[in-house]
């Protein structure tokens, strides 16, 4: 037996440590081994055992070597499964609302990701467990690589792909550092609730503007250089 099965037991001082570090759990277990944990997709091994999702490991693969646009790519699959433990962790509570059902998903699938533990908490859910238990697209990829042995023809081939990456870093971010400064305001230790914005900027090697990661990868080149203007430093 795989000793993964055992860390739904290590209750509060891993899934605490856990889910403080990025985006209300999103980040691996620091209590094990986070690289290995993630990256050969033992998470989602416990997490399909845990809310016994008999054959999805199998149903994934399925979709992520389909061909075309038939193909669901590793975020979709990402979203998908959050989504199944969300629905399976609010399956036994009747209190929940469709409507607050509803606006759990809608900020769970939002480029932004504002479902947040206290959120959950506010519900009367276990907003550290359920959020804890998901998962990137990373640890689906290291799951199908695996535990399934499937790798499709193209994974992040292009930049694209890479500029969403970057930006589902940023929203993560920003969502670690408003749970901070709500829990401090909560607690009467901040004047105020400020909003946060994060765009993580570069330098352009060819004509030294500072311009915004994301937009570089897109438009496959400095902004301030295809356009030839300074817009590019407003960041």
């Amino acid at each position: 037996m795989e000793e993964v099965e055992h860390h739904p037991q290590d209750s509060s001082g891993a899934r605490q440590s856990k889910q403080k570090t990025l985006c209300g759990g999103f980040a691996e277990d620091r209590a094990v081994n986070q690289t290995e944990y993630s990256n050969t997709g033992r998470k989602l091994q416990r997490v399909i055992r845990k809310y016994d999702m008999v054959g999805y490991g199998e149903e994934i693969a399925k979709e992520y070597t389909k061909s075309g646009k038939h193909r669901k790519s590793l975020r979709e699959l990402e979203e998908e499964i959050n989504t199944k433990i969300l629905d399976r962790a609010t399956r036994d509570a009747p209190h929940i609302t469709r409507e607050e059902y509803e606006d759990c998903i809608s900020r769970l699938c939002s480029d932004e990701r504002t479902l947040t533990e206290k959120k959950l908490d506010n519900l009367e859910l276990n907003g550290s467990e359920i959020l804890g238990d998901m998962l990137t697209h990373e640890t689906v990829r290291g799951y199908l690589m695996h535990h399934q042995n499937t790798v499709a023809d193209v994974e992040r081939a292009n930049p694209d792909d890479e500029a969403q990456l970057v930006e589902n870093l940023e929203h993560r971010a920003v969502m670690v550092i408003t749970d901070a400064l709500e829990r401090q305001y909560d607690r009467g230790n901040l004047p105020a609730d400020p909003e946060v914005e994060i765009n993580i900027p570069a330098d352009c090697p060819k004509c030294g503007a500072t311009i915004g990661v994301t937009e570089y990868l897109r438009l496959k080149t400095c902004p301030n250089c295809l356009f030839g203007t300074d817009s590019a430093q407003q960041l």
